[in-house]
Formats: C-alpha cells, sequence, structure tokens
C-alpha cells in the first residue's frame, strides 16, 4: 500500500517454505494503473477499507483505555 500513500512500508511477511519474492517498483506499479485505472480503483478502496478499520480499531483501544482509568 506504500505505493499508493507513499508512507513507509510497515509489513512484514515470513514464508514457511523456499520461495520466490517479487519486489514491484513504482515505474511498474504506475504502468499498470495507467493501462489499467480499474486496477487503481479496487486498491484505493481496499487502501480505504484497511484505513478506516485501522483506525476504528485504535480508536476502540483509546476508548478502552480511557474509560479504564
Amino acid at each position: 500500500m506504500s505505493l499508493l500513500t507513499g508512507e513507509r512500508r510497515t509489513a512484514k511477511i515470513r514464508a514457511e517454505h523456499d520461495c520466490e519474492v517479487l519486489e514491484i517498483g513504482k515505474p511498474v506499479m504506475a504502468d499498470l494503473f495507467r493501462d489499467a485505472p480499474q486496477c487503481l480503483e479496487q486498491l484505493s478502496e481496499l487502501l480505504a477499507t484497511r484505513k478506516l478499520e485501522t483506525e476504528g480499531i485504535v480508536k476502540d483501544v483509546a476508548l478502552s483505555s480511557e474509560q479504564s482509568t
């Protein structure tokens, strides 16, 4: 998601078995979005959903902390 937001990458992965990992850079993603704008739209919707879920979790934790003090 950092390709869309410009934020620092925070995801970590762990493979259970040997595998190949590919890093998709900004130029490749830019080409993809130019050629298939529906991909950008779908990723944007996913990003918005995840952001709302994350913010909701953070708010819930903050409210729980405030209520317990």
